[in-house]
């Protein structure tokens, strides 16, 4: 197991974004592209399908992760939260698109807390 948990926010929050479909339906997938030695854009979409020689996949809080498997080692032990005051924050870590430095990549707020190897939290 790479998560070691997910918070009642990130949970509701996900919901949301799901829109009503069950979660039988999607698969949360969690992606990561290394922008430098210490910095990471890290992408949560929901997705009916992906590429399993990619993702791990895992079930938490109800719900199934595809986790990319190159950043997974770096999520190991960490909590999935959800604090919506993060996005009128500014953080070193702020997630931006790779293709367009000015626009966030959605949905942001999300943080991945306790990481085994990097301790910090990281928002996105």
């Amino acid at each position: 197991m790479i998560f070691k948990d997910i918070t009642p926010a990130a949970v509701t929050h996900i919901t949301r974004m799901a829109g009503g479909l069950p979660p039988d339906q999607y698969y949360v997938q969690i992606d990561a592209k290394a922008v430098g030695p210490w910095k990471m854009f890290w992408f949560l979409k929901l997705t009916q399908k992906f590429d399993a020689g990619q993702h791990y996949l895992e079930e938490l809080g109800g719900f199934r992760l595809a986790i990319e498997k190159p950043s997974a080692i770096f999520l190991v032990g960490a909590t999935i939260d959800y604090d919506p005051t993060a996005l009128d924050k500014p953080f070193w870590n702020e997630v931006a698109s790779p293709i367009d430095p000015d626009r966030p990549v959605l949905p942001k707020g999300f943080a991945f807390h306790n990481q085994a190897i990097y301790p910090q939290s990281q928002f996105i």
